[in-house]
């Protein structure tokens, strides 16, 4: 029996071992019992296995993972599994296909595992190679069975149809399948682009049943290159440029018709021959070097030629020339493409003379003045002479305009620019900066003192008339003079020195010239501190109100006061009114101050109301705030806000609202009118057209400027002033105004403007402005108990 039992397990040994494939026996405790050679020469280091049971001891580490997956399969019902994985063996890493199958003895009751495993490593990396040569391959591939099913596509052709595959695989491809060396096909994209595809058909097997192997080339860029070398001919006989084709030694092989059209020659005149048949001579060598020396090292140049047409005449062009290379990136051609820009290039000149010339006067411009002062003063360093900058302003410039219209002042600015260029050496520049503004620059003095000699030439070339609507008219000039580099070493500080100084000379009376020195210098400076000064006031409570009566000169009553601003700095100390309320008007604070003065006075005469005391209180108001058409709307609600009536709130205007042209003024003062705000006209007589004033505008009063009261004395010289101020009252009487005289500061004063029925005044001789406090106690000793106020009935 032994002897049997022994032969039988030979006869499996045996089979055990004639299979190549490596084979691994586990009892039923997941114990590996055998293996057979091919196992063997694998995963241990036995040199044969000739016993049939298998020794614990020669057991390998490296089969840890196989003995898991059969313990896995133990634990579960099913009989057998299948899988693939990498593992480390004797070879080095492998791929195994692996089946473990549970075994059964004769009473069917489970007795082990067997494992089979096949190394597939070579199919493996095949399968690889495949998988990268389709899909790594540039063209499109896609296999379909022969219904045209969609079973693979590799990514390219993802691509070409701009989706994804999972959602290309199971649908028909939709096209013939015909067996067909190339048939194009075009291919919409999402984007709305369109592909242009070479499709082959090849009949193959694929999974043991016939199918088509479909191969897709994308020569979308080939048939646009196509395109466009078709459209680059067309387009190139068509161009609007003229295009010349060269070959490396310069030698024309191609014009295009523009260059037939343009330069008069024919393409069979010039082919064969070099460009330099069209130069003029005004294309300088060096250029010309720079030009070959560019494109030989192959590189665009880009410029301008000046060239000769056939028929002689001269043109420009604007070239940009290439050099062409061939797939060994050395130069074989030139192409130039040029475009006639003679129009252009005079219209150029004409937009370069009008960008730098007054368009009027045809002088130079600011712009241009500048550039010349700019150079002036980089020749004066240079050969160390003395520079003069003059700004010239006409003289009331404005009343020409206003009076004769604006057809004739242009006519005068013409004029006058002859007249100053005429006064000037060709070195010098003479520039119009706008309006009735000139800029003079007087290049290479040798000093200072030749400028007195230029700016009285300057002054008398004005003084003879100018004939404008056929009548002579004069008109002056104020002219400011100031020197480089005594006054200033830079643009900027010369100009601006050179306009104080013209600022100074109308200051003067005008029609004179006034070189700069440091003193308006430090005016300026002063008044830029004032006004740093100024914006704050408010802020820091700096401003107050002081009050001047206002007597009835018949009765000596007291009808009002006139109400004035005063500004206290602790930096600055006290600040003229005139010198404030001028930067305020200049920097539009005077809207900010208006405002202010209205609601102060207003809150005054309210307390004075609740004291028993009811006099008015006059206010001058900015032509600036005449410009805020909500204006009267402000006052109103400032009165209602303190419950004053208008009557006690007087409306102080100078005549210099109408010189300004607001062209609401007019509504403005009868929207005033209508609220029962009485207004003065104010510094009557100083001005140019006061009589047509009174007689258009619903004015009560008018204020004779201090300037005439001033000059009323016993001397026979001011005759003259007292006839003016005599005829002034009587006109005022004949138009139902009232009179009030400022600044009365004598007894003879005085007592002329009682004998001219004067019905009221204001001055030093009465008192001088007065804070609140101060004007009461004023008032209890000039009217006790207030019996001489008689503002109700005013």
């Amino acid at each position: 029996n032994n002897i049997k039992i022994i032969k039988e397990k030979n006869k499996y040994l045996t089979v055990f071992e004639s299979i190549n494939e490596p084979i691994f026996l586990f009892n039923k405790n997941n114990k590996l019992i055998n293996l057979n050679q091919e196992a063997t020469k694998l995963f241990t280091n036995l040199k044969t296995s000739e016993a049939f049971y298998y020794s614990q001891s020669q057991e390998t580490s490296t089969l840890d993972w196989l003995q898991k997956e059969v313990a896995k399969l133990n634990q579960e019902e099913k009989k057998e599994t299948f899988f693939t994985l990498q593992v480390k063996s004797n070879l080095g890493l492998i791929w195994l296909s692996v089946r473990l199958k549970k075994m059964l003895d004769v009473s069917e009751k489970f007795s082990g595992t067997v494992a089979i495993c096949s190394n597939i490593t070579n199919l493996i990396e095949t399968q690889e190679k495949l998988r990268a040569i389709v899909n790594f391959n540039i063209n499109g591939l896609i296999v379909t069975d022969q219904e045209g099913k969609i079973l693979f596509i590799n990514p390219v052709t993802e691509k070409i149809f701009d989706n994804h595959a999972d959602n290309i695989l199971g649908t028909f491809f939709g096209i013939p399948l015909i067996k067909k060396e190339f048939t194009e096909i075009i291919i919409p994209h999402k984007n709305g682009k369109m592909l242009t595809v070479d499709m082959r058909v090849v009949p193959i097997q694929w999974q043991h049943k016939k199918a088509f192997l479909v191969s897709l080339v994308d020569i979308t860029r080939r048939k646009e290159a196509e395109e466009k070398l078709k459209f680059l001919y067309q387009a190139s006989e068509q161009s609007p440029a003229s295009i010349v084709i060269t070959n490396n030694e310069g030698n024309i092989e191609y014009v295009n018709s523009k260059f037939e059209q343009v330069t008069g020659y024919s393409r069979e005149e010039v082919l064969g021959k070099n460009p330099r048949i069209l130069k003029s001579g005004h294309f300088d060598l060096d250029t010309y070097k720079t030009l070959w020396t560019t494109i030989s090292s192959g590189k665009e140049w880009h410029g301008e030629f000046h060239n000769r047409k056939k028929n002689g005449d001269l043109f420009w062009e604007n070239a940009s020339i290439s050099p062409i290379k061939n797939e060994h990136d050395i130069i074989t051609h030139y192409v130039a493409v040029k475009e006639d820009i003679t129009a252009k290039k005079k219209q150029e000149e004409l937009l370069s003379h009008q960008a730098n010339y007054d368009y009027l006067t045809q002088l130079p411009n600011r712009l241009l003045g500048m550039e010349r002062l700019k150079q002036e003063i980089t020749q004066a360093n240079r050969n160390d002479f003395c520079i003069g900058l003059i700004f010239l302003d006409l003289d009331h410039f404005k009343n020409i305009n206003d009076t004769l219209g604006h057809q004739y002042g242009d006519e005068l600015l013409v004029t006058v620019s002859q007249r100053l260029s005429d006064c000037l050496r060709e070195s010098d520049t003479v520039a119009r900066l706008g309006g009735d503004e000139f800029l003079i620059i007087i290049s290479r003095l040798s000093s200072p003192s030749q400028g007195e000699i230029i700016a009285s030439k300057l002054l008398y070339g004005m003084r003879k008339s100018f004939t404008l609507a056929g009548e002579e008219r004069f008109i002056s000039a104020s002219i400011g003079i100031t020197f480089y580099p005594q006054d200033g070493e830079n643009i900027q500080t010369l100009i601006k020195n050179a306009d104080m100084a013209m600022y100074e000379a109308k200051k003067n009376g005008r029609n004179n010239f006034q070189f700069f020195n440091t003193e308006m210098n430090d005016i300026v400076q002063k008044k830029v501190l004032q006004e740093n000064h100024l914006r704050n006031a408010l802020r820091k409570d700096e401003l107050s109100l002081v009050y001047q009566p206002i007597i009835n000169l018949k009765t000596k009553k007291i009808i009002g006061v006139e109400t004035l601003m005063r500004w206290h700095n602790n930096d600055l100390g006290d600040v003229y009114a005139l010198e404030f309320i001028t930067i305020a008007e200049e920097t539009g604070l005077i809207i900010e101050l208006g405002k202010w003065l209205i609601e102060s006075v207003c809150k005054q005469l309210s307390i004075w109301r609740k004291n028993g005391l009811n006099i008015y209180a006059s206010i001058n108001l900015s032509p600036r705030q005449f410009r805020d058409i909500n204006l009267p709307q402000f006052i109103f609600n400032t009165i209602k806000k303190y419950q004053i009536e208008p009557k006690y709130l007087k409306l102080e205007i100078t005549e210099q609202v109408f010189l300004e042209k607001i062209p609401t003024i007019k509504d403005l003062l009868f929207n005033l009118h209508k609220m029962n705000f009485d207004l003065y006209l104010d510094d009557f007589g100083t001005g140019y057209s006061s009589l047509s004033y009174l007689s258009k505008y619903p004015f009560k009063s008018i204020k004779i400027d201090r300037s005439f009261i001033k000059n009323i004395t016993d001397s026979e010289k001011n005759q003259k002033v007292k006839a003016l101020v005599k005829t002034i009252i009587a006109m005022a009487s004949n138009l139902d105004l009232l009179v009030i005289a400022e600044g009365i500061e004598t007894q003879t004063q005085l007592n002329f403007l009682e004998a001219q029925n004067c019905f009221a005044g204001q001055g030093y001789l009465f008192s001088r402005p007065l804070c609140a406090d101060n004007l009461l106690n004023f008032i209890d000793n000039f009217c006790p108990n207030h019996a001489n106020l008689e503002s109700d009935q005013f």
